[in-house]
């Protein structure tokens, strides 16, 4: 490589780098491309950034257009060069070719007493295609080429000459990219499924150094011309210096027993792969990763090809992580492309930017099938993935590189398996139907330089994230989304218990038996039996035997038990509620807390009916519904019933929800005999099985209840109790699960309005709305109701006027909750 002193830095962001530091001092440089490449444009900018940045004065030659041409078309691109003339750094001069040759053949001093006036260290020929208007005669044209860049060089100035490709093909080698020093070719390629146009940058030459060969994407805007270089691996010590990771500890995840499968965690700097099917928690485990480097005050980065950054930071939230102050700060860097106009390399080149920039700790790839569309081929995305792979290693970054699986059992694309051998460690999601449910299992499939657990373990998502738990026994075909359980070890784990208990129960029988040796057998029978009630729920789950028998005889109770409900509600107290309700009726239901969350599961499961809750952080209920219904969409049944929940309870609400395509609507805070009539309008079923649960209701005295008005009570327990059918337990747990969430909750708010995020204090205030009237909490929902309509107008000064009324309602709410339940 030559000595930086003896280059001229062409300035423009990309091209030093393909060309190693820039051109020879006193060399020449040829751009040419067809017609709408950018020649022209790459040409004034590099005369542009040596005025500006490096106080080269230029010289620009133009045979075409006007000096006012020019002048329009450099101001598109930010460049004024009338004021660079005025300062005596640029100057355009308008005149015939043959005045031009006169000028270096000592007939004519035009350009000579430029270049001696301002001191002309750059001069740009737009174009040399004219020169053909002076002689057709090629040996004759070759010859003026050669005098012209002989005396320019002799000067010590760097020619620029620009030139029109008739023919775009590598077949096209004109005399003169033999005569210059160094020689670029711009490309203008019609690709696309709409024939969009992508532009390249090629250096065909580089005469005293070396550069970087190929196609390189580049943007040519109102920012000005920008290169993305395509990168070798070798390429990348000479952008980003090595650092070794800053500690040797392991890197965890924040997540118990994930982190004690790991052996404590990732090796720091190392690179893992996280795959597995859609809904499986993949974002969740990212989420935990991430939040646990910024509570350490680390740095991070996220690289996301799907969601931006305000859904990234909402599905934080729904998990209790609040990542808008780190993003404020600069702590986190959230990078959002769109697939779609974007080419790979320049995210790489973001990626090396912003590494060279923030120097993070952690960094996050979501995911590597988004790259692998943008990328165009796998041998591409292979060779940018290594790229990538080398940055963060140069860095000290430890990274997850998320992928989608193809089944529920987590198998990945086979063209993807090279992935999994580059990383240091391999996480596995997986998800299985059991009896009806939908189970999420983790395994760690590699994890270098450890001795890493080999089992899988069942985990669960809520609210607070991601819980690991005990290993999946007693099961198989776990890998296979097809999990059933191991029967055949059954009779070995029982039977010899069973044989145990009848002998001890003929001693029982014995009559003439001491009475302390009767107790012992006694106690030693019930043990047995227990024993055997742990090993047939571990085979067949915790069957609630008593329920089971008294719903056996009844045959439209197995029906009804049999309906799949899917209810998408994103608050924790309001979850409680419902699930309680429909358990109530004789219904069973699964959870989720989005839209988003809600597709997936659809795609996987052809649930009998949703209950949506209206508004909802990520994707809520109105654009989850017409994503569903949409023909275009992956779920398995777009005609499936849908009933909204909502709290708004605004004039026009029902006709909203049904011209997004719902088909019913009910109120929130729900009422049983209100979702009863809705259920029995709409689930498949035999007549008269849930309006018989709904009349029962009824019966008892179940009332529906209202928003709280102006003078509502700190606490209604009647309400409440009404609400949870007089279900005493149930109360207890929604009571105790409102009360620890709340807080959060709150604080949370409090958050949105210190950030003057009014969509997101509306947000939050509608949610602490819809929990406390859900527990009878009327107080607390009138003010709570009261700063969602100010945000909701944007005066977020009023909203936070009821900040102080908001905690003390819920500090009056807590103690009365605690005194009567």
């Amino acid at each position: 490589m030559s000595d930086a002193s003896q280059l001229m830095p062409t300035g423009i962001p990309g091209l030093d780098q393909l060309l190693e530091g820039g051109i020879v001092r006193g060399n020449s440089l040829l751009i040419e491309g067809p017609p709408g490449s950018g020649k022209s444009t790459l040409g004034v900018r590099i005369l542009y950034e040596g005025a500006t940045r490096y106080q080269e004065p230029g010289l620009l030659v133009t045979f075409e257009e006007f000096p006012r041409q020019v002048y329009a078309e450099a101001l598109n691109y930010g460049i004024d060069i009338h004021a660079l003339e005025e300062a005596g750094m640029l100057r355009v001069i308008w005149t015939p070719p043959s005045r031009v040759l006169e000028s270096f053949r000592g007939k004519s001093d035009l350009v000579e007493k430029i270049v001696k006036e301002i001191g002309v260290r750059r001069l740009l020929i737009d174009s040399i295609t004219h020169f053909k208007r002076v002689s057709s005669d090629e040996i004759k044209l070759r010859e003026i080429l050669s005098g012209i860049l002989t005396n320019l060089k002799i000067a010590g100035v760097n020619a620029l000459l620009v030139k029109e490709l008739e023919r775009q093909d590598e077949e096209t080698i004109a005399f003169e990219e033999y005569l210059v020093d160094a020689s670029l070719r711009l490309h203008n390629k019609s690709e696309g499924a709409h024939g969009e146009n992508t532009r390249y940058l090629e250096v065909r030459k580089t005469r005293g150094h070396g550069h970087v060969s190929g196609l390189h994407p580049f943007q040519l805007d109102t920012g000005g011309f920008r290169i993305f270089p395509r990168l070798r691996a070798k390429d990348v010590r000479k952008v980003l210096p090595t650092s070794a990771p800053a500690s040797r500890e392991r890197v965890t995840f924040g997540v118990k027993g994930l982190d004690a499968m790991l052996c404590g965690g990732l090796l720091p700097g190392s690179q893992a792969v996280v795959s597995g099917y859609a809904g499986c928690g993949k974002t969740v485990l990212s989420s935990h990763f991430l939040d646990r480097g910024l509570k350490s005050g680390g740095q991070g980065i996220v690289l996301s090809l799907k969601d931006d950054a305000e859904g990234i930071m909402a599905g934080a939230e729904s998990l209790g992580m609040d990542w808008r102050p780190a993003v404020v700060s600069g702590q986190l860097r959230i990078l959002h492309f769109h697939p779609l106009g974007i080419s790979i390399e320049e995210v790489v080149d973001q990626l090396i930017y912003e590494v060279c920039r923030a120097r993070p700790d952690r960094f996050i790839c979501d995911s590597v099938d988004g790259l692998a569309q943008i990328a165009g081929s796998h041998d591409s995305l292979r060779q940018h993935v290594l790229v990538m792979t080398d940055i963060l290693l140069a860095a000290g970054v430890t990274s997850l590189f998320i992928q989608d699986a193809r089944r529920m059992g987590g198998e990945s694309d086979d063209d993807l398996l090279w992935l999994a051998h580059l990383a240091a460690s391999s996480i596995k999601f997986s998800m299985a139907e059991v009896e009806g449910s939908l189970r999420r299992f983790v395994t760690i499939v590699k994890h270098a330089g450890s001795d890493h657990t080999k089992e899988l373990r069942e985990f669960h998502i809520d609210s607070q994230g991601l819980h690991v738990q005990r290993a999946g026994a007693g099961l198989s075909g776990i890998l296979t989304g097809q999990a059933q359980r191991a029967l055949r070890n059954l009779s070995n784990d029982v039977l010899p218990i069973l044989g145990s208990v009848d002998g001890t129960l003929q001693r029982i029988a014995a009559s003439n038996m001491a009475s302390h040796t009767l107790l012992d057998d006694v106690c030693e029978a019930r043990q047995q039996v227990a024993l055997i009630d742990a090993q047939l729920r571990e085979y067949f789950g915790g069957v609630d035997t008593a329920e089971h028998v008294a719903a056996a005889p009844a045959a439209s109770g197995a029906r009804l038990s049999a309906v799949r409900i899917l209810l998408v509600e994103d608050n924790i107290t309001n979850q409680q509620v419902a699930l309680g309700i429909l358990k109530k009726l004789g219904l069973r239901a699964d959870a989720v807390a989005n839209g988003a969350e809600a597709l997936k599961s659809l795609e996987i499961i052809p649930y009998d009916l949703l209950l949506m809750d209206v508004q909802m952080p990520v994707m809520d209920g109105f654009e989850a519904t017409r994503h569903i219904r949409s023909a275009q969409s992956a779920v398995q049944n777009h005609q499936v019933p849908i009933i909204a929940m909502t709290a708004h309870a605004m004039q026009g609400d029902r006709e909203r929800c049904l011209e997004a395509g719902m088909n019913d609507y009910v109120t929130k805070p729900i009422a049983p005999q209100a979702l009863a009539e809705a259920l029995d309008k709409w689930l498949p079923k035999e007549e008269g099985e849930l309006r018989k649960a709904r009349n029962d209701q009824r019966d008892g005295g179940v009332t529906d209840v209202s928003i709280a008005e102006p003078q509502a009570p700190i606490f209604d327990k009647a309400g409440m109790m009404a609400r949870l059918m007089d279900d005493e337990e149930l109360a207890q747990t929604v009571a105790e699960g409102f009360l620890e969430d709340i807080p959060q909750q709150i604080e949370m708010l409090r958050g949105y309005l210190e950030a003057r995020d009014a969509p997101g204090a509306e947000r939050q205030a509608h949610a602490i709305k819809g929990a406390s009237a859900n527990v009878g909490g009327e107080a607390l929902c009138t003010v709570a109701f009261e700063m969602e309509k100010a945000a909701r107008a944007g005066d977020l000064d009023a909203a936070g006027g009821h900040m102080a009324e908001l905690d003390a309602q819920f500090d009056r709410l807590k103690k009365a909750m605690t005194k009567d339940l």
